[in-house]
């Protein structure tokens, strides 16, 4: 298997993503444009037990009083995932979505597509969550007690429209 971390930078040369790269680390840096926020991701390797670590990093910082509504929010939505999850670093009161994946290290070529799904689904899911995040930010102490956390995620009004483009036939 081809060293791990120049294999991630592969990847996101391959899509022209632009990054940077943590100096002396297995860590790249990047920003995404998405529908409601430019999200930052992080990508790590750890190249011992072959794993990609993606984490994309909310915009906002809470305030202690927003915790727990904001971790019932977190524990609701990471409950509907099939791939990453929801996280806090409490100290910070910082929101992250971190998905993990571990290659196998006898494969021939590393899977690119992988590493491509797993910073879409980042930007995407941090994405889909910034609204909801922002409603519980804008709260002060005593309202943020009567938000109604399922019904907030019911709402459908902040998802972007949604636009299928046909393939074109193969000539």
């Amino acid at each position: 298997m081809p060293d791990l971390f120049k294999a991630i930078q592969a990847s996101f040369e391959a899509k022209q993503w632009a990054f940077g790269v943590i100096p002396d680390r297995e860590v790249l840096e990047a920003s995404f444009e998405a529908h409601h926020t430019r999200v930052r991701v992080h990508v790590q390797a750890f190249a011992p037990i072959q794993a990609v670590h993606v984490v994309a990093t909310s915009p906002f910082t809470f305030e202690s009083f927003h915790l727990l509504k904001l971790s019932e929010l977190l524990m609701r939505t990471s409950q509907t995932l099939t791939v990453g999850n929801f996280e806090m670093v409490w100290d910070q009161r910082q929101v992250l979505f971190r998905a993990t994946n571990l290659f196998d290290e006898t494969a021939a070529a590393f899977p690119h597509k992988i590493i491509h799904a797993m910073v879409h689904a980042a930007v995407a899911e941090m994405d889909r969550l910034t609204p909801l995040l922002a409603e519980v930010h804008k709260n002060d102490s005593a309202s943020v007690l009567l938000l109604d956390i399922p019904r907030l995620m019911q709402r459908e009004d902040w998802l972007p429209p949604v636009s299928i483009e046909e393939e074109e036939e193969p000539v």
